[in-house]
């Protein structure tokens, strides 16, 4: 299929709804690529991701968000986003008057899946896959490490300073002697695994949240298992798994709407809020998530052929594959 204005063919085959699924591997630009898609999708006016959040749609009527610069930028977003759909209503009824098509109207809706893995036969499975537009991100897998560790790891504690780098010999060498120290040690922690003890001091509830393998800690294979997960079939023998479990884990398969995970939606402070973003609102979110793919998907333990096979064919269901080369 062409690629050149498959946007328009994939939303107008799902009767104008759809769904923009950005598979945001960490530390391989997906931030870049969010703010990318949500231009987009602003030109093109085409997005229920404008919509405000109930609590930010209370404090905006209120005028509580116009003291914050993130409340001056949603009112003007907002004012923005009534004048644009104003506009495309006048021009609408003047197609129809003058009996001309009117303007396509998508409703698509941005999903990204950053912090879990997808269920390599979720193109299979997962009808909405067909009416989505999907884009995923990749990067060498050594500069996405240490990307990781300097970002969220250990080495956030020392300041890399590109500019000393490779010219000053004593800060270079310094770089070198704290990274052949702690690299190792972040690396002990797998998370492919889980982790056999709790650190002292931490909070139960945020230990269990530090369990999930595509967070901000070191995880071998990390892109190919982001790509791999199970949720049904065989490959959830692969898990020490009771009945009761597997069962759970099949009627969340077979009810995606009742996932866990909210989409990810814009919620950074120069964006928009959305009612349903990443981190889950039950209030504002009763019915979990629409997007294809956001239900459980199991991708810890030992890694084999048969994962590269999967994360294969998962590759293959995108319209687009980015590769970063350097960031």
């Amino acid at each position: 299929e062409p690629f050149a204005g498959r946007w328009g063919r994939r939303f107008s085959d799902a009767e104008g709804r759809g769904y923009l699924f950005f598979k945001h591997t960490r530390k391989a630009g997906g931030t870049s690529l969010r703010s990318y898609f949500f231009r987009a999708l602003e030109h093109h006016d085409s997005s229920r991701t404008f919509d405000l959040s109930p609590v930010a749609r209370a404090g905006f009527e209120s005028g509580e968000l116009d003291r914050t610069r993130q409340g001056e930028y949603l009112r003007r977003m907002y004012e923005r986003r009534r004048e644009k759909t104003e506009e495309r209503r006048r021009a609408t009824a003047k197609a129809r008057k003058e009996g001309e098509a009117s303007m396509p109207s998508y409703d698509v809706r941005y999903v990204e899946q950053e912090f879990d893995a997808m269920d390599w036969q979720c193109p299979m499975v997962d009808p909405r896959w067909n009416n989505s537009l999907r884009v995923v991100t990749l990067r060498h897998p050594i500069e996405r490490h240490f990307s990781e560790f300097f970002f969220s790891g250990p080495g956030r504690q020392h300041e890399l300073n590109k500019t000393l780098l490779y010219k000053n010999r004593t800060y270079t060498d310094e770089l070198a002697g704290f990274i052949q120290e702690h690299f190792p040690l972040w690396m002990e922690e797998n998370h492919a695994y889980p982790q056999r003890k709790k650190p002292e001091g931490m909070a139960k509830e945020r230990w269990e949240k530090t369990q999930r393998p595509f967070g901000r800690y070191y995880t071998d294979n990390f892109q190919l298992r982001s790509l791999a997960g199970c949720s049904s079939g065989d490959c959830l023998d692969e898990y020490d798994l009771d009945e009761a479990e597997k069962d759970g884990m099949l009627d969340r398969l077979a009810n995606p709407a009742d996932a866990d995970n909210c989409t990810f939606y814009f919620i950074a402070a120069d964006e928009p809020f959305d009612s349903c973003h990443k981190i889950p609102d039950p209030e504002a979110c009763p019915g979990g998530c629409d997007g294809p793919c956001f239900y459980e998907s199991l991708a810890r333990g030992p890694v084999t052929r048969e994962h590269l096979v999967r994360a294969a064919r998962s590759l293959d269901s995108f319209d687009a594959v980015l590769v970063t080369d350097r960031l």
